[in-house]
């Protein structure tokens, strides 16, 4: 019987499930968003590690213009907007659709603010987590073809490539470790 309980005591001690001394501090996360369904799987995740760790949430989104090559400068070309005032207006129709957004998950969850901005997304985005203290990213990946790609890269990809913080990226048709709600909080 001696044996026995001193085997027992043996295995406790090397038992590798031990508690950690660490702790997470997570106080805000940025959630890059276009309003489509993989953004708001993104913010749902997000919205559940807020509750978790009574961290803030930081919901953005960049209308990227639609630029075109002027006259050059220096034998450097100019990009220009081609549209300013469209560019303008989506900036506003965005900009509403994120308060819609803001104010539905503060019904639930009170600490989540909004940031719009025009520029190109992956450097909007870098640029804004340098100016903040951001703590996480959690953002979409989006499908592209093999051409696109090549060509341009993905967003998603040069913020996690350029991120000085952790960035935490979903696929639509992955295993999901958060229970998702049907409803959705991305305004259409």
């Amino acid at each position: 019987m001696k044996k026995l309980a001193l085997q027992n005591k043996k295995k406790k001690k090397s038992s590798p499930q031990k508690k950690s001394k660490s702790k997470i501090l997570l106080k805000s996360i940025l959630v890059p968003t276009d309003f489509s369904a993989g953004a708001n799987k993104a913010l749902q995740y997000a919205l559940t590690f807020a509750k978790q760790f009574d961290a803030k949430i930081e919901l953005m989104h960049v209308v990227e213009p639609m630029l075109f090559p002027s006259d050059s400068v220096f034998n450097q070309p100019v990009i220009q907007p081609i549209f300013p005032s469209i560019d303008l207006e989506q900036r506003k129709i965005d900009e509403e659709k994120l308060k819609s957004i803001v104010v539905e998950i503060k019904k639930e969850y009170s600490k989540i603010s909004y940031y719009s901005t025009t520029g190109t997304p992956h450097e909007e985005v870098i640029e804004y987590i340098k100016n903040k203290k951001i703590d996480l990213i959690i953002l979409a990946a989006h499908t592209q073809n093999k051409l696109e790609h090549f060509f341009f890269g993905s967003t998603t990809e040069k913020i996690m490539l350029k991120a000085s913080c952790p960035v935490l990226i979903l696929h639509e048709d992955e295993k999901d470790f958060v229970k998702l709600k049907q409803t959705s909080h991305i305004a259409k």
